[in-house]
């Protein structure tokens, strides 16, 4: 799962954007902002990771296993938190 999404990021960083959109995807269950995104590999059970785009960047928040549909407005709550904690203070 590491390698994948190594894999991904990398393609993300040369390239802007994801070839599929089964490999990630805006969460929509939240119309709040920052837009939250989750990163999917579906290695083993399924992994997450959740993160804010500023720009071009990525900026990773957290990962867990594929969680259900329910928590995703969970997740991204957490994501939100996390980033305005360590990402937005620094400014």
């Amino acid at each position: 799962a590491k390698a994948q999404f190594k894999a991904r990021f990398e393609r993300y960083c040369q390239v802007g954007h994801l070839r599929s959109p089964d490999e990630w995807r805006r969460l929509q269950a939240d119309d709040e902002r920052p837009l939250v995104y989750e990163l999917k590999i579906s290695h083993g059970p399924g992994y997450r990771l959740f993160g804010i785009v500023e720009g071009r960047v990525f900026v990773a928040t957290h990962g867990v296993k594929k969680p259900k549909e329910s928590d995703l407005k969970r997740h991204a709550k957490k994501a939100r938190e996390v980033f305005q904690r360590n990402v937005a203070g620094e400014r």
